[in-house]
């Protein structure tokens, strides 16, 4: 008789455990800000790192529709990405917002972190400075 009552909890269980976890979207999934960033990563990763000589390994997966179009401007522009967690630099980029129109993007490639302020102001974005670059 215990057991009956017993598998219907297991059975709630182990399907509350097959439950997709929420995506938690980025700050920057929003246009215009979603490509004006894309294209600026591009470009400021660009001039540190040799696209053919670099092999970006992400930390994470992509999470919405900022990190999947970074990942494939990337790959456009010439830089291999392997899977999550693979062989190459770790890689990992960040958008968060300071407040006011303010966002702080963070660019994690191996040890090197490239940092730099974004402004969306009058329906526009544009970069608040430029880029800073710590080993």
């Amino acid at each position: 008789m215990r057991a009956v009552r017993l598998y219907p909890w297991l059975i709630t269980l182990l399907l509350t455990g097959c439950a997709p976890v929420p995506v938690s979207p980025s700050v920057a999934d929003v246009d215009p800000l979603r490509r004006a960033v894309v294209e600026d990563v591009v470009l400021g990763m660009s001039d540190v790192f040799t696209p053919s000589a670099t092999v970006l390994a992400p930390m994470r997966a992509p999470a919405g529709a900022f990190d999947s179009a970074l990942l494939a401007a990337l790959r456009a522009k010439g830089y291999t990405v392997s899977p999550v967690g693979g062989r190459g630099a770790a890689f990992d980029c960040v958008v968060d917002s300071i407040g006011g129109g303010l966002y702080r993007l963070k660019v994690r490639v191996g040890t090197s972190t490239m940092s730099r302020l974004w402004m969306n102001a009058s329906g526009g974005v544009s970069t608040g400075g430029a880029w800073t670059r710590r080993e």
